[in-house]
């Protein structure tokens, strides 16, 4: 059974561990229940009782224990108990070393914890010791784990910000399988965020080729012909993309945010709301959709979403900054004046928020504050026609005196 722990548990962690977990001998056979119970999928909460009863037994082998051990941290790990679930698997792998899938997990947890460096350690641990295939058919089981598990350790190697030993890690991927188009996206999609726009056009261009129904490939490559002023051609890979994948929330959204741009507002204003309509928590698809709102001068359906916004995300400056513009729309600058002020809270560099700022205390003649207003934005934005345009007009009030 040892050898199996290898290959099957890497090859599809919870079909493993389900396979494996039967193996373990209940000297008691009022315990075949919470045998099935910690194997199977099912509401997390029953097979985390089930595990602890199992594990409380003393009738587990040393197999059995470590995997259910890993079923319990893997509950755990869906509920975001996380602490509790690396302390699982560490007595797992305390238990059973050579259980590789255990080091995948753990490095999940660890991701999931902030942790990307003991990440690292984890998902090499589980490369070193990987499988090695002796012919085609273990070859063909074992490659795509392999893959995963350089991506895996890609992802974290970005999140320490270590852009070499993650490329390298993507393009071992690619070695091992070159027509594989999710790793091309991957590559795409992680080089897109360096700025490499051309390099990463390519790649998303690749895997269409090799897979023309690869959605997320044309959503991103739509993103970077959005970021090239080429909207309409953006247009159309997010049409693609919702065609193939219609609960793909943020397509439509890039879609309502291309169209905006397009001024087609009404369009905008649907395909925004139906992305909120499939991801009802996400602050800035709120945030975006005010801002279409507030450009067909629909000033209260604007202010509404902005509260949404903020409701989701109260630590975003642009939001309530936002939010103080369409108070201000609607002669409410008392209110706008907190928003604004909120916002250089959260932002003292943002210089927008100062501007917004002097203009309501320009408007509610409180002369002394929006000049101070004025000329911090314009340290902090050097040359803004807006704040000189305020300065110039408080001047001018302050000769007429």
């Amino acid at each position: 059974m040892r050898g199996s722990l290898g290959i099957l548990a890497l090859r599809a962690l919870s079909a493993a561990i389900l396979t494996i977990a039967m193996t373990a001998t209940a000297a008691r056979a009022d315990l075949t229940v919470d045998l099935r119970d910690c194997s199977r999928h099912g509401v997390a909460e029953a097979g985390i009782a089930a595990c602890t009863r199992l594990l409380a037994s003393g009738d587990l082998n040393l197999d059995a224990e470590a995997v259910a051990l890993s079923n319990r941290g893997t509950r755990y790990h869906r509920l975001r108990r996380h602490r509790q679930a690396l302390a699982d698997y560490d007595r797992a792998i305390a238990l059973k070393p050579e259980f590789l899938a255990v080091y995948v997990k753990r490095g999940d947890v660890r991701m999931a914890l902030g942790q990307p460096k003991a990440a690292v350690a984890d998902y090499s641990k589980a490369i070193d010791k990987r499988p090695k295939p002796r012919d085609k058919n273990a070859k063909a089981l074992v490659t795509p784990v392999v893959i995963d598990l350089y991506i895996r350790r890609s992802v974290a190697y970005q999140r320490l910000g270590r852009r070499g030993p993650a490329i390298n890690d993507v393009n071992r991927a690619l070695a091992l399988d070159p027509k594989r188009a999710r790793t091309y996206i991957e590559r795409g999609v992680m080089i897109a965020r360096w700025g490499w726009r051309k390099q990463a056009m390519r790649d998303f261009d690749r895997a269409i080729k090799i897979e023309p129904k690869a959605y997320f490939a044309y959503a991103n490559r739509g993103l970077i012909f959005m970021e090239r002023g080429q909207t309409k051609r953006a247009i159309k890979d997010f049409d693609r993309a919702i065609a193939l994948q219609p609960g793909h929330a943020h397509a439509y959204f890039n879609r309502g945010t291309a169209r905006a741009k397009l001024k087609q507002y009404k369009w905008a204003v649907m395909d925004i709301s139906h992305a909120i309509a499939l991801v009802p928590g996400n602050a800035r698809y709120f945030f975006q959709r005010a801002g279409v709102y507030r450009s067909i001068d629909k000033l209260g359906l604007a202010l509404h979403d902005y509260d949404r916004a903020i409701a989701l995300n109260p630590q975003d400056a642009a939001y309530y900054n936002d939010r103080g513009t369409a108070l201000g729309g609607l002669l409410r600058h008392r209110r706008a004046i907190a928003d604004f002020s909120r916002a250089i809270e959260l932002n003292a560099k943002l210089a927008d928020a100062y501007i917004n700022r002097g203009l309501a205390r320009e408007v509610l003649e409180e002369h002394d504050g929006a000049q101070k207003d004025f000329r911090t934005a314009l340290k902090l934005k050097p040359g803004d026609k807006r704040a000189l345009a305020g300065l110039q007009r408080l001047r001018r009030l302050r000769r007429r005196r």
